[in-house]
């Protein structure tokens, strides 16, 4: 970068990044940070990622997952009804993916796929953060805005991930 940043603000950064980018699930939630001292602070100008496929990996999941959304775009209603696409999205995925209990109840690490995109419309197996994923890129595919949010639920306060869209105006 052509800044430095302390590193809680690295952190944020590459959180909001991963958060922001579905389409990137290839990334490992893991990094590193290259920097220095400036007086008693150390600050970071580099941010080294890790991959969790290989390039050629990358390319073939990269184009699978880039079919499931042409397929799925292809079908959805041409309207300037945003509810009807968002809810056309939705019982896609409730249709087409399976909630993944196993990973649920797992080591997010070893059952990376069902936290992502690529999971949700390429495998049909995720957890609600795959699922959430999906719906963000469908929705933006579509130009309606939209993001993932993190939070707990009511009920007995585990983590869960829902989506914040802009739909109609609201």
């Amino acid at each position: 970068f052509d800044m430095v940043l302390d590193k809680e603000s690295m952190s944020l950064l590459y959180e909001s990044f991963l958060k922001d980018n579905p389409e990137f699930f290839f990334l490992d939630r893991t990094y590193s940070l290259e920097g220095h001292q400036e007086g008693s602070e150390a600050v970071y100008d580099t941010l080294l990622i890790q991959f969790t496929l290989s390039l050629s990996e990358r390319q073939a999941a990269i184009q699978q997952l880039n079919n499931a959304v042409e397929d799925i775009l292809g079908d959805c209603p041409e309207t300037s009804d945003d509810y009807i696409v968002e809810k056309y999205f939705h019982d896609y995925l409730i249709a087409s993916c399976v909630y993944d209990e196993e990973a649920a109840n797992a080591d997010a690490n070893t059952h990376e796929n069902a936290y992502s995109v690529y999971g949700a419309l390429v495998e049909g197996r995720a957890v609600c953060e795959g699922y959430a994923k999906a719906m963000q890129l469908l929705l933006n595919e579509k130009s309606i805005p939209a993001t993932v949010v993190m939070g707990y639920s009511i009920e007995d306060w585990e983590s869960h991930m829902w989506n914040l869209a802009y739909i109609n105006g609201a």
